[in-house]
């Protein structure tokens, strides 16, 4: 399976070149940005990048064309693709943004410019403003590098995500749990309640330890562990046999030591 890159494709086709053009500003379109706009006799127009569908040009607001990326992206890291297929993907489109930033450029005097648009006039009097230019170029900018420190941070996690799978799975140890399994629900559910193992500095979740266990411990399946706590949860003298029991061997243990 391969990633789906319709979204991506369609970024490509509008940022390189960059077509853009003084659009008619109506007050009821909400999702147009109001920082580029120009009052000229003629009336209010808005500076923004714009799609030709048969003849016709759409003005495309810069957060919706990140958005739809962003959710494509979303949505092929979570589908079955191999690693190497879904990092070669975010690397594609971090090299693709990456191109465009580098194309935009400030002078001495903080104008942007950027040798990659095509400006579209629909009036012959209707000339480039510098304002309104390096206001649409600086919007673009930022939106770009939030979207590659957004994309970094995906690749990031797919790779930490990879290695602890790689090590999980090659551990040489023939690890094997000489208790019974609701003892390990009874050990996890409390360390995971008490948010004592955090992963990339969140607190793991029982579903979470439920996995790393099942891998670890070679003759335990705790797929279904779920059944297991709930019967944990349902005793009626002692809630938590074990973790006394592993608090009375720790009691004997420093005692021995303190005696010593």
């Amino acid at each position: 399976m391969k990633p789906r890159k319709s979204k991506f494709t369609e970024i490509k086709g509008l940022l390189n070149p960059m077509r853009i053009t003084y659009y008619p500003f109506y007050k009821d379109i909400p999702h147009q940005n109001t920082d580029q706009i120009v009052d000229t006799d003629s009336g209010k127009y808005l500076l923004c990048i714009v799609k030709r569908f048969e003849g016709v040009f759409y003005p495309i607001p810069i957060d919706d064309m990140f958005s739809r990326v962003r959710d494509e992206v979303i949505s092929n890291i979570s589908m079955p693709i191999e690693k190497d297929e879904k990092i070669l993907y975010l690397n594609e489109i971090i090299d693709f943004y990456s191109e465009v930033d580098d194309n935009i450029v400030e002078d001495n005097e903080g104008q942007l410019s950027s040798n990659i648009h095509l400006f579209i006039k629909h009036h012959s009097q209707m000339e480039l403003y510098p304002d309104e230019y390096t206001e649409l170029l600086d919007k673009l900018k930022n939106g770009i590098r939030n979207e590659i420190s957004f994309l970094d941070n995906q690749n990031q996690q797919l790779i930490k995500n990879y290695n602890y799978s790689r090590v999980v799975n090659e551990i040489p140890y023939n690890l094997k749990w000489d208790k019974n399994k609701v003892d390990l629900v009874e050990l996890f559910a409390a360390l995971v309640e008490s948010e004592s193992i955090l992963k990339d500095n969140l607190p793991v979740t029982k579903e979470f330890m439920a996995e790393f266990l099942s891998k670890i411990f070679t003759n335990i399946d705790l797929a279904d562990f779920a059944k297991d706590l709930d019967q944990a949860k349902k005793r009626k003298k002692n809630k938590t046999p074990y973790l006394n029991f592993l608090a009375k061997r720790f009691v004997e243990f420093a005692n021995k030591k303190h005696n010593q």
